[in-house]
């Protein structure tokens, strides 16, 4: 599963956000870190099939992050998984054209 923990935003335009990946299959954990640091995350905690990492800087930037891990698979919620997995709610591409997430101003 991977996840978004937490997603913070000031008035200076500064932002972060915080995610989760737990229950990798092997392999998986070292092939996420690489993704992540490319990203300009900071890993906090890896374990045999897990990973917990933190990444900040301006909201735009941080908002193309959200969106590109979106598309990597990564959710706020188990429950939003499952629902998308049954076809209950609209799939991640659509939700992607319908919602714009605006720069902070």
């Amino acid at each position: 599963m991977r996840q978004f923990v937490e997603f913070y935003s000031n008035d200076e335009d500064q932002a972060w956000l915080e995610i989760q990946a737990y229950a990798l299959r092997s392999g998986e954990v070292e092939v996420l870190i690489s993704e992540l640091e490319k990203k300009g995350f900071n890993v906090e905690n890896i374990d045999a099939d897990s990973v917990r990492a933190r990444v900040e800087g301006k909201y735009e930037e941080i908002s193309q992050i959200v969106r590109d891990l979106t598309k990597q698979g990564f959710y706020w919620s188990e429950e939003a998984k499952e629902l998308e997995e049954k076809g209950e709610i609209a799939t991640r591409e659509a939700l992607e054209k319908a919602v714009k997430i605006e720069p902070k101003k």
